[in-house]
């Protein structure tokens, strides 16, 4: 009988804490939720993964953009890259997020550095979010 009522014991409690632990968690951002779309995002523009790359554009931008993608990038590897600020407008529609990119062309192994400037829009709340735009702040992209 002791062995039933510590197993009671036991499940009342593992219980309450997980209740306090997942009651205590903050609801995600539309910044945090963004984070989770911009990683995969800039990986796939690291490692050249055009499918991967292409959900994150636009639909009716994808084909040029692949196009220019492909035509600008061939000679050009992307050592690394760093999201240094996600800023989620006041109207929640868009944001701006400024990434570092690092790249050496085959022909200059010179590593080069860029600073961006990336605009992310969706048409509404509950919408997928995609990039829309790139400005260079500092440095210069292939």
């Amino acid at each position: 009988m002791a062995t039933s009522t510590w197993k009671v014991v036991w499940w009342a409690v593992f219980l309450a804490v997980v209740a306090v632990t997942t009651g205590c968690a903050a609801p995600l951002t539309q910044r945090d939720k963004l984070d989770t779309l911009v990683h995969p995002f800039y990986d796939a523009w690291r490692w050249k993964k055009l499918p991967s790359l292409a959900k994150r554009i636009e639909p009716e931008q994808r084909s040029e953009f692949i196009e220019k993608f492909k035509s600008s990038t061939a000679d050009v590897s992307f050592a690394d890259y760093e999201v240094s600020d996600i800023e989620v407008l006041e109207d929640k529609l868009t944001a701006h997020v400024t990434v570092v990119f690092y790249w050496y062309s085959q022909s200059d192994p010179t590593l080069m550095e860029a600073q961006v400037l990336e605009t992310w829009k969706r048409e509404k709340r509950g919408k997928p979010w995609y990039r829309t735009g790139q400005e260079v702040v500092s440095g210069h992209m292939p």
